[in-house]
C-alpha cells in the first residue's frame, strides 16, 4: 500500500531573491523535493539606497508571486507559507 503524500510549498522573500521550494511529504515524514525556483529581486537594493521599497519593485514582487501561484496550481500544492 502506498503512502499519501501532502504537497507543500515554502516561499522566501529575501533582499536579493525570492525563492520557492515545493515538496511532497509522506505521513511518516519522508520528504521528496519537487522543484526549487529562484528569481532575482531588488528589494534589498531599494531599501539600502532609498530606505524604502519602490512601487516598481513592489509590482515586480507581486508579479513573481503570481508566477509562483500558477506553479503551485500546476503541481497541485495543498499548503503553502511565505516568509
Amino acid at each position: 500500500m502506498s503512502e499519501k503524500y501532502s504537497t507543500i510549498a515554502a516561499i522566501d522573500i529575501g533582499s536579493n531573491k525570492i525563492s520557492m521550494t515545493m515538496a511532497e511529504i509522506s505521513p511518516s515524514g519522508k520528504v521528496k523535493f519537487i522543484e526549487d525556483v529562484k528569481i532575482s529581486s531588488s528589494i534589498g537594493k531599494d531599501t539600502f539606497n532609498d530606505g524604502r521599497i519602490s512601487a516598481g519593485t513592489i509590482y515586480e514582487t507581486c508579479e513573481i508571486l503570481k508566477k509562483f501561484t500558477l506553479l503551485m496550481k500546476d503541481y497541485g500544492i495543498e499548503k503553502h507559507v511565505a516568509i
